[in-house]
């Protein structure tokens, strides 16, 4: 008769640590990967035995090897270590046999001193003085004589020793003994891990799924995944995003070729190089996702994140400031400070990520039963500040950048660049409320988790990028034999341009010169909004002038806009008025 017992309770879960470790190669190997043909072969002899030389009921008697210890009925037991005076004499007591010769296992186990740090130094003090005592070698050696406990001062088993010269069988024991200790390190809460990982291996013991099944799901339990460097997944997904960043790189070639750079004259190249940079900055998001997470790789999101937005849309607010409907002495500082403008922005976001480089954020592990675990980035109250700075700064760059697209709506020579722009916004501002969404949501699959990130990511960039710039290659590549003012003129066609004026006048109220100063703003606003080029201060002066000596009174934003509504050049105007009225567009 055999008995391997006991597969119960918290010495179940020694059993198979013990029976996984005695199948290493060599004594110095390390613990078996629970996924390698070592550890499947440790559970497939433990199945082995209980079918073959042993049963059920035995394995998971709790009294059954108790009873054996006593009455000797059996060839061969495993149980824990007890003194010869607690056993059937019959009984030697060895180190368990392993795979192959020489490696065997012995799971440790014992108790854990501490002292409440709440305690006071007094007590403190006396604890110390009796835990040096406990653990001294002399009262060690009374214990190991007295009680034949299994101490962790090993030189108390040598020859020398009283111990040893009374019963070298507990000596020769000792100097064999290969010791591992449970994995108590593997989670914080390691109770629910010893249940997870007993009653996942009972369902390979004592039930269908396969040794290797069950193994793959106790892994899976504290097994932490992202890609590897070093993995054929990892070099996949890299070569992916090498090639799609080279691609939007050589796109920038096109700007150098006349026929081209007549379709992205919106901004100038350099402005573009950066813009492309920007969007290279936030595919590279995605790929950190997939590498482990750290405080460095955190860190390095979020700087990815506010600077390459801030290379997206900081160009174009740079050519919508500059193309302002009316001349303006900011407009020009911008237009020849354009370097100095873009530096600002990104010195912002230097400055703010610099603040919290030294701030580590809390790398959460989302623990998944039956599912794969994965870590992500949680950020401390510092860093969330900083963050939301940032996203105020963006937003308010953007908000800014649709409010100067609305004013310059029909300027002729951004016109299309313009709707393509919105376009663009309107896309981005999906994306981003889906994503604000799914922020709610509590996703805890590794692989739908990250795959939504690397959609949204991914689609942010190549959304921006096909409206901004590639399509425009597309329509110049499509549009052989059309010149730029061709190309301008089927994008207004298509939009029915030509009647904006005159609906735009239709729609409007007549109002009186003592309008109130809301209405004048709206009036001024309206007139930048159906003006189709930028004018210069010296003609806007003659247009303010006429339009108030007409008026017999100061000029107004109803004037203004009466004379730019309704006439192409200065001699046209007074025609155009009714009374002593104004339009108002």
């Amino acid at each position: 008769m055999i008995i391997f017992g006991f597969l119960v309770d918290e010495v179940g879960t020694c059993s198979i640590v013990e029976s996984i470790h005695s199948y290493r190669d060599t004594p110095e190997s390390p613990f078996p990967e629970l996924t390698s043909q070592n550890a499947i072969d440790a559970l497939e002899m433990m199945k082995t035995i209980k079918n073959e030389i042993s049963s059920d009921g035995e394995y998971r008697s709790l009294t059954f090897p108790f009873v054996k210890l006593i009455d000797g009925e059996a060839l061969f037991l495993k149980f824990c270590y007890l003194k010869k005076t607690s056993i059937n004499p019959i009984y030697k007591i060895s180190a368990l046999p392993g795979k192959v010769k020489g490696v065997s296992s012995s799971a440790t186990g014992g108790y854990n001193l501490g002292i409440n740090k709440y305690s006071r130094k007094e007590k403190r003090e006396q604890v110390i003085k009796a835990y040096t005592y406990l653990t001294s070698k002399e009262m060690q050696r009374k214990l190991v004589n007295n009680f034949r406990i299994i101490s962790g001062i090993s030189s108390l088993y040598d020859d020398s020793e009283e111990i040893c010269k009374e019963d070298k069988d507990l000596c020769d024991l000792y100097k064999n003994l290969q010791p591992i200790t449970r994995p108590i390190s593997k989670t914080k809460d390691y109770t629910s891990y010893s249940d997870k990982l007993r009653d996942t291996i009972y369902q390979f013991l004592y039930g269908n799924k396969s040794a290797y099944e069950v193994l793959k799901i106790v892994d899976d339990i504290t097994r932490i995944y992202y890609v590897t460097m070093d993995s054929s997944i990892n070099l996949i997904i890299t070569t992916t995003y090498i090639i799609i960043s080279l691609m939007l790189l050589i796109s920038l070639a096109c700007l150098k070729f006349r026929k081209f750079k007549l379709y992205l004259d919106f901004l100038s190249n350099d402005f573009w190089v950066l813009f492309i940079i920007g969007i290279i900055l936030i595919i590279s998001i995605s790929y950190l996702d997939l590498l482990k997470a750290n405080t460095l790789i955190c860190h390095l999101k979020l700087m990815f994140q506010s600077i390459g937005f801030t290379l997206m849309t900081v160009p174009i607010l740079h050519k919508l400031i500059i193309n302002f409907p009316e001349s303006n002495k900011i407009s020009q500082w911008i237009k020849n400070k354009k370097y100095l403008f873009l530096l600002t922005f990104i010195v912002v976001d230097v400055m703010l990520n610099s603040i919290i480089i030294f701030h580590q954020y809390n790398i959460k592990t989302l623990i998944n039963k039956n599912e794969k675990n994965f870590q992500i980035c949680r950020k401390n109250t510092t860093i969330s500040s900083v963050q939301y700075i940032l996203l105020i700064i963006h937003m308010l760059v953007i908000l800014f950048s649709l409010f100067l697209t609305f004013l310059e709506w029909n300027i002729e020579t951004t016109y299309y660049d313009i709707r393509f722009y919105i376009s663009a916004v309107l896309i981005d501002a999906i994306i981003a409320v889906i994503y604000a969404i799914l922020k709610t949501v509590n996703i805890t699959n590794y692989t739908v988790y990250f795959s939504i990130r690397e959609c949204i990511f991914m689609l942010f960039a190549i959304s921006s990028y096909i409206l901004m710039y590639g399509i425009k290659i597309i329509w110049a590549l499509i549009n052989k034999n059309n010149s730029t003012a061709n190309f301008m003129r089927q994008v207004k066609d298509t939009s029915h341009t030509q009647n904006t004026s005159t609906s735009i006048y239709d729609r409007y109220a007549i109002v009186s010169n003592d309008s109130s100063s809301t209405e004048k703003v709206i009036g001024k606003i309206m007139k930048y909004h159906i003006q189709k080029s930028v004018k210069s201060e010296s003609k806007l002066e003659n247009q303010v002038t006429y339009g108030s000596n007409f008026n017999n009174g100061p000029s107004n934003s109803f004037g203004d806009v009466s004379s730019y509504h309704t006439s192409s050049n200065v001699s046209n105007v007074g025609s155009n008025y009714i009374g002593s009225t104004n339009v108002l567009l």
